[in-house]
């Protein structure tokens, strides 16, 4: 199974509120119903409302309008390319991207996924999404092998109930969607979590307890924070 994550931009001359309602409402749907059967196995979109640095403090734009992580067959991940360009509803799925995202700023990340809080039954709670990448010095190998064995696990030990669930997506390659591969990768980690609602609304005042500042000091010992985004997101899952 091959595993990604989906980053795109409203098309210029559209609201984030049409581009997110264009992808909810008619291609996710389109998506789902002529790719599911060839082998996309999941399909869930994260629809960001705002952006914050780690402090806690808003940032005046989003960065990204769509999230989208996406689960497929070897098979059929291996072929996508030519499904786009000479199957006719792949090709329609592409004009149709074009019509809600900018592809020229949309990227599909293949990554190494992380389960380290399952989702429960109970699915209230704020949905974010950290943005990560490496401090300068360190490797993405190194960078991943920190995350998973040391920051990952003192993260759920912290915050125990309050973290409802807490995915983290490392990132193998990137592919833009007109230029294919890229050489460098736009971010080396992709965090999806569900916070406990009273938690998340005291999250900027939490940074400040001894709990929260020895987590800030961790994540400075991997993390390039001032580079790192945090997004409330809303969520859509077409393919569970």
């Amino acid at each position: 199974m091959i595993k990604t994550v989906g980053l795109g931009k409203k098309r210029i001359g559209m609201s984030h509120e049409e581009s997110v309602k264009y992808h909810r409402e008619k291609h996710a749907p389109f998506g789902r119903r002529v790719a599911g059967p060839l082998g996309l196995k999941k399909y869930i979109g994260y629809y960001p409302d705002e952006a914050f640095s780690l402090d806690g403090k808003p940032l005046p734009e989003l960065p990204w309008d769509l999230i989208v992580p996406e689960w497929f067959t070897d098979e059929f991940f291996n072929n996508v390319k030519v499904w786009h360009t000479t199957d006719p509803e792949g090709i329609e799925v592409a004009k149709d991207e074009a019509r809600f995202c900018d592809r020229k700023s949309g990227y599909m990340m293949t990554c190494q996924e992380n389960v380290i809080v399952s989702p429960g039954k109970d699915s209230s709670g704020v949905n974010m999404v950290f943005l990560t990448s490496k401090k300068n010095d360190m490797s993405h190998e190194e960078f991943v092998k920190y995350h998973r064995e040391n920051h990952a696990p003192m993260v759920v030990n912290v915050l125990g109930k309050r973290m409802k669930s807490y995915t983290t997506y490392y990132v193998d390659q990137v592919y833009n969607l007109e230029e294919g591969l890229m050489s460098v990768r736009l971010y080396d980690a992709v965090v999806l979590t569900c916070f406990d609602y009273d938690f998340w609304k005291g999250m900027e005042a939490w940074r400040n307890t001894p709990e929260g500042m020895n987590i800030t000091k961790d994540e400075e010992r991997f993390m390039d924070r001032k580079s790192a985004v945090a997004l409330a997101c809303q969520i859509s899952v077409f393919i569970p």
